[in-house]
């Protein structure tokens, strides 16, 4: 039994180094952060990196920056005011929330007090366009931190070269 996990275990290190040479090696060429948004850009590796941050049992960060990415290309001032509930119902404001992001009390209370100076009825896109940037920079601190071992995982490796970005 022993043998054979020492066995599985080389297989799985001489697997990394033969991808890892035939994609070049190009990921030391990039910081962690350059390559989570080259993988975060690709389908397939964004959905590899959330089963990843699944497993882990922090899949919040994840969904949490794909709203976030989401909030920031939307433009009307209405949709964007419903996002925004969203992600403060879901990764903000409700302690007891599942998807709970770990960020910091000042930022918490920061969107807090934000969200509840905008008009519900004509939304400020002035305020809305800067409401997430502190929560988003934390979030993307927490997900860098599972990308990071994400990058040494199996899931990592079993991209495909010519896919992984």
């Amino acid at each position: 039994m022993l043998l054979f996990a020492g066995g599985t275990c080389i297989g799985i290190i001489i697997k990394r180094w033969i991808v890892r040479k035939a994609r070049g090696n190009n990921e030391q060429k990039i910081s962690t952060s350059e390559q989570l948004d080259r993988v975060w850009a690709n389908e397939e590796g964004r959905l590899a990196l959330v089963k990843y941050c699944e497993s882990e049992f922090s899949v919040e960060n994840a969904r949490a920056y794909n709203d976030s990415t989401k909030y920031r290309e939307i433009k009307d001032p209405n949709e964007k005011m419903r996002l925004a509930n969203h992600i403060y119902e879901s990764y903000i404001g409700d302690q007891n929330s599942l998807l709970l992001v770990n960020t910091s009390q000042s930022i918490r209370a920061s969107v807090a007090d934000k969200l509840s100076k905008i008009p519900s009825e004509d939304p400020d896109s002035t305020v809305l366009d800067t409401l997430f940037d502190d929560f988003e920079i934390e979030v993307r601190r927490n997900l860098t931190d599972t990308f990071a071992r994400f990058i040494e995982s199996e899931d990592y490796v079993m991209l495909e070269p010519e896919k992984e970005v």
